[in-house]
């Protein structure tokens, strides 16, 4: 009997020590799951398919004591971030939209606001493919691409452009990626975007700040000091942006309780320059 498909814990990495990224993509869909089972007047999302991808009911949430947040920290960060990004994405103006460092993200499968939607999701190979495996008895809504690239290595941008992308107003999903990556490859990556991106093109993006390092995995790299900062790098390559905190936007769905106000987790939405 085949061995059944289980989303991965580590993926073929060209630096050893970030070989666990796709751990915190297995941590997100378990949060997503749990949300999920609360009553619908109390969540602020549904994912269905969550639950498929993580298994049993008794899930544990990988490197909760690594980064020091309890559950329910946990679960009130990644259901405003979710419902955010949710938002952001399902805007009139999204034409296309490309996930990078797209984990065990379903946005293509459970959002009615992307249905006819090209969408292209980008990861490394062993993530990708165990979701589509995961998966493979459900059809996404949007019309679903795989892109299989190590967004720090890769050529990528061609791949999109070889897998169908259009120069079509784009939303760009950069979701828990840029604390993964190196500066060097963090500007190389905004480079490449940059020049794929249709001038009417969107960005949503989210950063950690320098002040959540003890809070931070040990595979982060890196950690911006604030709002100045990600606004100076985006700008370099051309795009203007909206910067939010995580603890602003979740007063904003009734669920600060457990977010400090000065927690250094940002919220960004950008659009290209003229």
């Amino acid at each position: 009997m085949a061995a059944a498909t289980v989303a991965p814990t580590h993926v073929v990495h060209h630096d050893t020590s970030r070989a666990a990224v796709s751990t915190t993509a297995l941590g997100v869909c378990i949060l997503r799951a749990w949300e999920s089972k609360k009553p619908e007047e109390h969540r602020l999302f549904h994912d269905p398919f969550a639950a498929i991808i993580c298994g049993s009911d008794s899930m544990e949430l990988p490197l909760m004591e690594e980064v020091g947040k309890n559950k329910d920290f946990w679960m009130d960060f990644i259901a405003v971030r979710t419902r955010w990004i949710d938002e952001q994405v399902t805007a009139p103006t999204t034409e296309q939209l490309v996930i990078l460092g797209a984990g065990m993200d379903t946005r293509a499968y459970r959002l009615d606001g992307l249905k006819g939607t090209p969408v292209f999701e980008v990861d490394f190979p062993e993530v990708l493919s165990a979701k589509a495996k995961l998966l493979e008895g459900h059809q996404p809504q949007a019309k679903l691409t795989n892109v299989v690239a190590n967004l720090s290595l890769n050529s990528w941008d061609a791949d999109l452009r070889t897998a169908g992308m259009q120069p079509v107003p784009t939303m760009w999903l950069l979701e828990g990626l840029t604390g993964y990556l190196t500066e060097a490859e963090l500007e190389a990556l905004l480079t490449q975007l940059s020049k794929l991106a249709d001038p009417s093109s969107r960005m949503t993006a989210t950063f950690v700040g320098r002040d959540m390092k003890e809070k931070a995995t040990s595979m982060h790299r890196y950690l911006v000091t604030g709002p100045d900062q990600i606004s100076a790098l985006l700008g370099k390559f051309g795009w203007h942006c909206k910067i939010h905190t995580i603890a602003e936007i979740s007063r904003l769905y009734d669920r600060a309780e457990h977010l400090p106000r000065d927690y250094a987790y940002f919220l960004v939405s950008a659009w290209r320059a003229a």
